[in-house]
């Protein structure tokens, strides 16, 4: 037996079972919601800092790789005049 909105026995009018699908609906559907929506905001900030320290690395890299040779440049230049 379907209680209706009123408390009795008789069955609910089509409005009302409408209305109680409808509700039921959008509560599963914002569960599901909930479940699959994943906040990235943490995720993109470790990937940004990945980033920047890739760049870092490359940097302090070329530096080092290109610094001794522009010291001898001006060394030799310098000695030259």
């Amino acid at each position: 037996m379907i209680l209706a909105c009123d408390g009795t026995g008789s069955e609910p009018t089509y409005r009302e079972g409408f209305s109680r699908m409808l509700k039921l609906y959008v509560t599963a559907a914002n569960a599901v919601h909930s479940m699959l929506h994943r906040d990235d905001r943490g995720a993109t900030a470790v990937e940004y800092g990945l980033i920047v320290a890739l760049i870092a690395a490359v940097i302090i890299g070329v530096v080092a790789t290109l610094g001794k040779q522009v010291a001898d440049a001006f060394s030799t230049v310098s000695s030259g005049m």
